[in-house]
């Protein structure tokens, strides 16, 4: 409230103890008691120019929502994993700031969860609360509070708007280059058709099974295993008062089979040699979670499938036609039952059951926690169709097979072959075509390999005074520069490799500048080369479509659960620079203001 001073309409004999204070909602300053204009104040010409700039960028941020996506609030508590609860977080310097920041993120207190454009709620909304709470607890200074809340604004606008360039940039370089992830698409789970019930930040109702959690675009950035997932609430103990769930947006590279051949200690054989169980044990492995029983095949993987307990015993439900767990025996002869039933030329076995492994957990208090931060977006699957569409989605289709066998041992000359480092072809890889035309690659060279009059590398540098040993297994070449490369002018190279020929074991390069040697590099230490085959390049393909697929499916459940602006918000490379950026100033500053916290309380 304002200096108070008496009443000057004694007509309406408000008596000696009324007295004015500001009311922001109807402007200018009003008698406590009777509500009477006495003045009209107007505010300050500083306090009114940068509330005009808070109001634009509210406005503007208002028609494009997908601005206030990276808005990130303090969070009032938060969960200290010492002490395994929820405490709370050092009081910031800007209070009202945090609760606007709130009011414009949809409610929760550090990730937004922006409305929809045209909604009530809004960011100018929050601005124009925020002014008036401001000024109703008569508060010294106006300007600093609103210049905060402006650079925080501007901050979302700006790192949205970069993130979206930086993605745009990236996807056209990788084009122009033909680094596009394989040959074989996976399927645009964006136009998927089902729909989930959201459950809003607002709603305190406890986690149940079946709840569908979806992160935050930027929540788990730095969490590979959580970022861009679909988990589904599977078992709560009511007890300990953990919560699992397991992400079914995350497909492996291994089956079944091959888990159950790796494990060392697995009890009981048959279980895996069992006749019955033919028909799951080739099925490819979901990843759950990055917390793992590491008790073996037969505890640590779970089964989604589409079997009741009537017919798979010990099953739970745990979605709308959805259960879990049971009777592996039973299982596998469900899935057999199927595919005899089924008319279609190719039975899809991963529509009715998919193994997971690993699994992610929290305890009640923490994944409430998370819920309020904003972490996920919780929804719910009311329907069989959208559970099956979330649980049992198509698998990624898996790259070609290799046309022609390479066996070990089978090769006899490094001619026709290609070796190269981890960083990939066209990176210093070497191409041994015919022994007289070999060369090194640098088609994918960084801009930055530059010789020394700032040309680029050529695309293919020929080694010259070449040589093949094919009993000692050993190459020599030359190579000259002019201009020189990194001051040098000459490389001279003895490459030795192994009996099956896969790699480059030993020999050097030797760097000459001016006939004086400058420096030698060893193979098998500071070089490390292997032969590139077709199963390395399918291999790299699969990993690349099983991460699109992810985002894919990721999206797909953002927009089933009414959070378009969220699912539309660009991650990838070139946009998740730009916001771990962001989320690196965040948390330090979060971090600055619990040791300042600290260093308050030891000095009381």
């Amino acid at each position: 409230r304002l200096p108070a001073e008496p009443c000057a309409l004694p007509a309406r004999r408000c008596g000696p103890l009324s007295r004015f204070a500001c009311w922001p909602c109807v402007g200018g300053h009003r008698c406590c008691c009777c509500a009477a204009a006495a003045c009209t104040t107007e505010m300050p010409a500083a306090e009114n120019a940068v509330y005009r700039q808070v109001l634009r960028l509210a406005r503007q941020a208002d028609r494009c929502p997908s601005k206030l996506v990276p808005l990130l609030g303090r969070p009032p508590r938060l969960y200290s994993p010492q002490v395994k609860k929820v405490v709370r977080a050092p009081r910031t310097r800007w209070t009202f700031v945090e609760d606007a920041i709130w009011e414009a993120c949809g409610g929760s207190t550090e990730y937004a969860h922006p409305p929809e454009a045209g909604l009530a709620s809004s960011a100018a909304s929050a601005v124009r609360k925020h002014r008036r709470r401001a000024q109703l607890m008569g508060m010294g200074s106006y300007v600093g509070e609103a210049e905060e809340l402006r650079l925080r604004l501007q901050d979302a606008a700006d790192t949205a708007e970069s993130a979206r360039t930086g993605l745009a940039a990236a996807r056209s370089a990788a084009a122009a280059a033909g680094a596009a992830a394989g040959s074989v698409a996976p399927p645009d789970l964006r136009e998927a058709v089902f729909s989930l019930e959201r459950v809003r930040v607002q709603d305190a109702s406890p986690v149940r099974v079946g709840d569908v959690l979806i992160t935050h675009p930027l929540a788990c950035v730095f969490q590979p295993a959580l970022d861009q997932a679909v988990v589904l609430v599977d078992e709560i103990d009511a007890q300990t008062g953990h919560v699992r769930g397991l992400v079914l947006n995350m497909p492996g590279r291994a089956t079944m089979r091959e888990l159950v051949a790796a494990w060392p200690d697995e009890p009981g054989e048959a279980w895996s040699k069992s006749t019955d169980l033919e028909s799951i044990l080739d099925m490819s492995l979901w990843r759950g979670g990055d917390i793992s029983g590491g008790k073996g095949p037969q505890e640590d993987v779970r089964w989604l499938h589409v079997f009741d307990g009537g017919v798979v015993e010990g099953a739970r439900q745990v979605a709308p036609s959805i259960w879990s767990g049971g009777d592996i025996g039973s299982l596998a002869s469900q899935v057999v039952a199927a595919r005899s039933k089924s008319s279609a030329e190719v039975f899809d076995v991963c529509s009715v059951v998919r193994p997971v492994i690993g699994y992610c957990g929290w305890s009640r208090s923490q994944l409430a926690l998370e819920l309020e931060r904003g972490v996920w977006v919780r929804a719910r699957a009311a329907t069989p169709e959208a559970a099956r569409a979330l649980c049992l989605a198509a698998s990624p289709p898996a790259p070609a097979a290799q046309a022609e066998a390479e066996a070990e041992g089978s090769l006899k000359t490094i001619f026709g072959q290609v070796f190269m480092q981890k960083v990939g072809l066209g990176k210093a890889s070497y191409h041994f075509t015919t022994e007289e035309g070999c060369y090194i690659s640098y088609e994918s060279a960084p801009p930055n390999w530059l010789l020394s009059d700032g040309s680029r590398l050529p695309a293919k540098k020929f080694f010259s005074e070449t040589s093949w040993d094919p009993e000692t297994r050993t190459f020599r070449g030359r190579v000259d520069w002019d201009p020189p490369f990194n001051g040098v002018t000459r490389w001279d190279y003895e490459m030795v490799f192994s009996e099956d020929l896969s790699k480059i074991v030993d020999g050097s390069v030797i760097e000459s500048k001016e006939e004086r040697v400058a420096n030698k590099r060893s193979f098998g230490e500071d070089l490390l080369y292997r032969r590139w085959t077709q199963a390395a390049a399918h291999a790299a393909a699969s990993a690349a479509v099983a991460e699109i697929f992810r985002a894919s499916a990721w999206r797909a459940a953002l927009r089933a659960a009414g959070a378009d602006m969220l699912a539309d918000f660009p991650r990838g490379p070139g946009a998740d620079e730009k916001l771990k950026g962001l989320l690196n100033t965040h948390f330090k500053r979060r971090a600055e203001e619990m040791e300042r916290a600290r260093s308050d309380i030891s000095g009381l």
